[in-house]
């Protein structure tokens, strides 16, 4: 028997973890769903640790969803998933055909993946194998999963170099209150010179990080082992991603990119046929922000109650226009033509955002970076400049 760790919601839609043994992967899925469980994850449990398997990134969904979606069309999905495997020497790709062979549908089948395959890529394929227009449905979800793609990249590539510019500078300062400035005190306490108020702080900061050296480690530890444990309790998790959508500038980028991801995957899902309300359950389970998943699953109850989502979404979305959109493709009924024109909109925003953060981002660093360094330039440079005076 084999250990697999799950992640799955129940009837109730809470989130259900836990530890169950099976044969297999395949048996260990089937007693999941036979308890009325909805997988979210299943894994492969070594020793006392959790196996989760390595979750691919979007660009090889949309290379599997393009190429399934071509061959789909005129092939079964096993003789396509065949031909797949047999091309890329790739496990999951084996066992998705074999499962397929034993008689499940592609979708049952990538449920018991749910550690490897995103949740909107199984539900979006259900939605096509029932639809019957399975590889028109692959054809958009990997256009979604295309624009999914460029867009974390660009953020990604802008927030690099302030980052990196930051890490650069704390560095340097660290090196040299550690290492420099402690050979200057001597100098400055052998000359007996008076030292100005900026050189006596940097002087006290240098002496408190050498003599405190193994302070800092010990401290950073706890501090991330104390970390790691408040981060695991929802309720604390989801109040520092809230806090993370109020800083400035960042988190308005932040929570442009994700509705971004939001709104052009309930948009594929619309045209594709399926249900709003599950949709946003969908695209609830992509959003890696917390708070976004906690309210876009309220936003979906306030919709089983007959709520509107432009009324649904009102207290999570803050774009009015975005809100403005939403509302008029319900009343005209074109709400999937307004959602792709919300998620364009929300689309140019983040570019714009990000435009000016790359073009702010450098000489802001270098400013902070030179106001370092005449600050210590100027604290060591003084009391040198003073003892000099009074020799002559």
């Amino acid at each position: 028997m084999t250990e697999f760790h799950y992640r799955a919601r129940d009837e109730t839609e809470k989130i259900r973890e836990g530890v169950i043994d099976a044969e297999s992967r395949v048996e260990a899925a089937d007693l999941l769903q036979g308890k009325g469980l909805k997988i979210i994850r299943l894994a492969e449990q070594i020793g006392t640790a959790r196996a989760f398997t390595f979750a691919a990134d979007s660009r090889y969904w949309s290379v599997f969803c393009r190429q399934l979606s071509v061959l789909t069309e005129t092939q079964s999905t096993y003789d396509a998933l065949s031909f797949m495997a047999a091309q890329e020497e790739n496990r999951l790709l084996s066992d998705l055909c074999q499962a397929v062979a034993g008689g499940r549908s592609l979708s049952e089948a990538m449920m018991m993946y749910g550690g490897k395959i995103p949740l909107c890529v199984t539900h979006l394929i259900k939605v096509g194998e029932r639809s019957g227009r399975l590889p028109e449905v692959l054809g958009r979800l990997a256009d979604y999963l295309d624009r999914e793609t460029a867009a974390r990249q660009k953020f990604r590539a802008a927030m690099l170099y302030p980052t990196l510019l930051a890490a650069a500078t704390f560095l340097a300062l660290a090196i040299m209150l550690t290492f420099i400035l402690p050979g200057f005190a001597e100098l400055f306490n052998d000359l007996s010179a008076p030292l100005p108020l900026s050189t006596q702080i940097l002087l006290g900061f240098g002496q408190f990080a050498v003599e405190y050296a193994l302070v800092f480690p010990t401290v950073l530890l706890i501090l991330l082992i104390m970390w790691r444990v408040l981060i695991r309790r929802e309720r604390f998790a989801r109040e520092i991603d809230r806090l993370k959508l109020k800083i400035p500038i960042f988190g308005a980028l932040q929570q442009d990119v994700a509705w971004l991801h939001i709104l052009s995957a309930l948009t594929v899902m619309q045209r594709s046929g399926l249900r709003l309300a599950e949709s946003l359950y969908l695209v609830s389970d992509m959003s890696e922000n917390r708070y976004l998943t906690w309210s876009l699953n309220e936003a979906r109850q306030k919709m089983e109650h007959g709520s509107t989502l432009k009324a649904a979404l009102s207290d999570c979305l803050p774009v009015p226009l975005v809100l403005g959109l939403i509302a008029a493709g319900e009343q005209a009924g074109c709400l999937e033509e307004m959602l792709a024109k919300s998620a364009d909109y929300v689309a140019m925003s983040a570019e714009s955002r990000l435009s000016r953060v790359e073009a702010l981002a450098e000489p802001v660093m270098i400013l902070i970076v030179g106001a370092f360094v005449i600050v210590i330039a100027i604290s060591i440079v003084l009391p040198i400049l003073d003892v000099i005076d009074s020799a002559m």
